[in-house]
């Protein structure tokens, strides 16, 4: 690794009368001494630079919420076979309506920032639920499959009874929902497809299903709500 000398000028104030005026000092590349440590052979397999890890014991950097939702860490985007039923022939038998199908998969491209509608179990009902993807994680690090990481959305229906008014009631008549700062795991097979949702703060786009314009949260344990753009 090239070391790099220079000469540093010294303020006499506040110094003995015996220093110098001037001091030579060394300096090192950054991006060098990275890449020092990434050719070491012996330090290399312990690294990692995998999707965050979702897992209740958090002791190391990519157990954590910074390294899950950053782009420079994390990944961000992931490709999902959504599966589309084509029919392709019916007919009469014995007066039963007998359907020939096919059901057809295709990759779609998920990203962190996407709106989606997934599909989620609570107790013995299975629920449609609304969330923005905020990263792709594993449960594990040597796991070879990948979960989203999702941001809820919710309905008016689903707002704590503090926050549920004739405004907030209206609102939701008109489309709006409410972002949430409760996240859950999900599983590919749980994700049924992209939903379009104008966030109030930016241009209003031609099309969209949904429309939010505060995040719910909570201080001193209580349920609050305030502008999503603060």
């Amino acid at each position: 690794m090239i070391l790099n000398s220079h000469n540093v000028n010294i303020n006499p104030m506040d110094t003995p009368s015996t220093s110098t005026l001037l001091k030579e000092s060394y300096t090192f590349s950054i991006l060098d001494h990275i890449q020092r440590i990434l050719n070491n052979p012996s330090i290399y397999p312990k690294l990692y630079f995998g999707p965050g890890i979702e897992t209740l014991e958090r002791f190391e950097l990519w157990h954590g919420q910074i390294w899950k939702e950053s782009p420079i860490f994390g990944e961000t985007s992931y490709q999902i076979g959504n599966g589309i039923v084509v029919f392709n022939l019916h007919f009469l038998f014995y007066n039963f309506l007998i359907y020939i199908y096919n059901i057809i998969y295709f990759l779609v491209l998920y990203q962190a920032g996407d709106f989606i509608l997934y599909q989620i179990q609570r107790g013995t009902i299975i629920d449609q639920q609304l969330g923005q993807i905020n990263s792709i994680v594993k449960l594990k690090e040597d796991s070879k499959e990948k979960l989203l990481y999702i941001q809820k959305i919710i309905y008016y229906k689903d707002l704590p009874d503090n926050l549920k008014s004739s405004n907030h009631l209206n609102k939701s008549k008109e489309h709006t929902v409410w972002l949430t700062e409760e996240r859950e795991t999900i599983y590919n097979n749980d994700v049924i497809g992209h939903i379009n949702i104008w966030l109030e703060y930016l241009p209003e786009p031609e099309n969209y299903d949904y429309q939010i314009g505060e995040i719910i949260y909570i201080y001193n344990n209580q349920t609050k709500i305030r502008k999503i753009q603060q």
